[in-house]
């Protein structure tokens, strides 16, 4: 007996028994592929930035500030391609707001402040305080230059994600931080650019990068710089922690960005299943505030000719780098999962 209703609104007279058959199996695979066409979600957006006038803002910053501080409703804002000279400020109590752009190429939000006019946190394109943010398809820029902390962003809400960014800059380009020894915040980054040439990922926040481009920027002297600054608190048991990510540069000169160095006296960096091009140093780590010696710098089966195993280059034990996992590092007590989508 034919069940599929397709088939029985067929008049099958005079078809031998294969073509019946052929018939049916077409039938099906037709109504497989309609199902999946019309179960396809369409993304409705609470708000579209557009330079040309044809959303509801021009500009992102004054989209953000129609938001009410104390929201807890995800707000969508979708941002068309355009080259948007503005901040992006999200308060703390602007909840689970989502920057989404058309395309990480060709959506860029860009300042040029520098840290020296006023803080290094002033200094920030885009600057989120508000929980459960999150941004994709985006590029963050802080277009100064070299001679002071620019950041392209600083974060310090509690479970924020990124995926698909970019951020560019030069020294401190993102700094991610903690509210205070009792309120860690959390952060995700995923297929990420984050290029830079001092300390140009760093903080007390704890942050996992998964499949991201570290790209160190070769500097005007030729020598080589420094990818992070740990700051981590000693209430924090993971800091930076970096998987699957692939560090570059453009500098022909081989050993000469360190990893990191001690801003923090407990920082925690972590690199694991990283490659890693020759413009890494062998000795990996160095002084700054603090000993390196003495900080939570790791590695574990790192690749690529700046990845080396040496006295100064810890190594996780197999056992050790089994607990290196996102879940573990962010879940925290909420059960939180960053790749679990939210809208």
């Amino acid at each position: 007996m034919l069940k599929n209703k397709n088939l029985r609104r067929l008049n099958l007279h005079g078809f031998t028994p294969k073509i019946i058959i052929l018939i049916g199996i077409i039938v099906l695979i037709s109504s497989f592929v309609g199902c999946g066409t019309n179960n396809k979600k369409e993304i409705e957006y609470d708000i579209v930035v557009a330079q040309d006038g044809s959303g509801d803002f021009i500009n992102i910053r004054d989209a953000i500030d129609s938001i009410p501080s104390g929201n807890n409703e995800r707000v969508l804002i979708y941002i068309k391609n355009g080259y948007y000279n503005s901040y992006a400020i999200v308060e703390e109590g602007q909840n689970k707001i989502s920057l989404i752009g058309e395309s990480r190429e060709n959506t860029i939000i860009s300042t040029n402040n520098p840290a020296s006019l006023g803080s290094a946190q002033g200094s920030a394109t885009l600057k989120v305080k508000g929980d459960d943010f999150t941004a994709e398809n985006i590029t963050f820029e802080n277009a100064y230059g070299r001679g002071s902390q620019a950041l392209a962003a600083y974060v310090e809400g509690d479970r924020a994600v990124f995926k698909n960014c970019g951020f560019l800059g030069y020294q401190d380009t993102l700094n991610v931080e903690s509210r205070s020894e009792d309120k860690i915040s959390r952060s995700y980054f995923e297929d990420c650019y984050i290029e830079g040439d001092v300390d140009f990922i760093y903080g007390t926040g704890r942050a996992v990068f998964y499949k991201c481009e570290i790209k160190s920027l070769v500097r005007d002297n030729k020598k080589g710089g420094y990818i992070t600054a740990a700051d981590t608190l000693k209430s924090n048991e993971y800091g930076l922690v970096f998987i699957d990510c692939k560090l570059t540069s453009d500098n022909k000169n081989e050993s000469v960005d360190y990893l990191g160095r001690a801003y923090g006296p407990d920082g925690n960096v972590i690199f694991k299943n990283c490659y890693m091009g020759a413009h890494i140093k062998k000795e990996g780590w160095t002084d700054m505030k603090y000993n390196a010696a003495n900080a939570r710098f790791y590695e574990y089966k790192n690749t690529g000719p700046g990845a080396a195993v040496n006295d100064t280059r810890r190594q996780l034990s197999d056992s050790e780098a089994d607990k290196i996992t996102i879940e573990n590092i962010l879940s925290g007590s909420d059960n939180w999962d960053p790749r679990e989508p939210v809208y």
